[in-house]
């Protein structure tokens, strides 16, 4: 019998940290964008983290994302996008704004793009190169392709902003630059790191409501 408690308080201990590292514990961890956010994180990955939905404008990503996540040391100013297009696949990306430029507001830079034909084992997977955005200009993820936004443009192109998923555009009120998901598609973006528990999110710095 004591035998029995031992062993059994041996496995239990060794569950509880098993447990706790597969969920906190990214000692082993090289990159939480490659290793972790794959599968059902996909899905509904404010099940896990906090996050924005929908949209994020500049603010909310110098405040909220940059220099948040466990990645490698050439992504650590990266922005992280969860995605479900509105041809209902998955897909992640990470994203950064460029410099300032001369007389026009900044560019928006999609890398590392995949988009998971089979999003519960990760299957069929498919990488879009890296992507510029300008203000005015939207993404459909579901080919990775860059879609001038144009109300006066002919109906062929018409029909293609109206498969666009995000869109990059200037706040009239605010003048802040704007990453938004249209066209029913889906898009999370965390501001809880998996590696480790919230700070910033509890220092007044987050919108008013992040979904959890």
């Amino acid at each position: 019998m004591r035998w029995f408690y031992i062993t059994t308080f041996f496995i239990t201990a060794l569950a509880c940290r098993i447990a706790v590292a597969g969920y906190f514990d990214c000692s082993v961890i090289y990159d939480e964008y490659e290793d972790l956010m794959a599968n059902q994180f996909l899905v509904e990955p404010d099940r896990y983290v906090a996050t924005l939905t929908q949209q994020i404008s500049r603010k909310d990503y110098d405040k909220l994302q940059k220099g948040l996540f466990q990645v490698h040391p050439d992504r650590a100013d990266r922005g992280i996008a969860v995605f479900r297009t509105n041809g209902n696949l998955h897909g992640k990306f990470l994203f950064h704004w460029t410099d300032p430029l001369p007389d026009q507001p900044p560019h928006i830079l999609f890398e590392n793009g995949v988009v998971y034909g089979r999003v519960a084992d990760g299957g069929a997977p498919v990488f879009f190169k890296p992507l510029r955005l300008k203000p005015g200009t939207g993404v459909d993820l579901d080919f990775g392709r860059v879609v001038t936004l144009d109300d006066d443009a002919p109906a062929v192109e018409q029909r293609a902003q109206q498969q666009v998923d995000i869109v990059y555009r200037i706040d009239e009120l605010t003048g802040d630059p704007v990453l938004q998901a249209v066209n029913d598609a889906t898009v999370h973006f965390p501001i809880e790191s998996l590696c480790h528990r919230p700070q910033r999110a509890n220092q007044g710095d987050a919108p008013a409501q992040p979904t959890r």
